[in-house]
């Protein structure tokens, strides 16, 4: 598996998608969560891969 470098997170009223990208800029994760899953997996992300930067998107009237 290549390592994510970059991770986006779109977060929507119940559901996030998260994109990973390598060092190369190629997509090699992408999944989409529940508010109930989101944290169990940055929790699992954080125990067992590398630090990646990460970018979020929401909506024009999110804060």
């Amino acid at each position: 598996m290549n390592t994510v470098t970059l991770l986006g997170i779109d977060i929507g009223k119940n559901t996030f998608h998260l994109h990973g990208q390598d060092a190369r800029g190629h997509q090699v994760l992408r999944k989409k969560l529940n508010r109930n899953q989101l944290l169990p997996y940055q929790r699992h992300r954080q125990e067992h891969f590398p630090p990646a930067w990460t970018g979020r998107q929401g909506p024009s009237g999110a804060a």
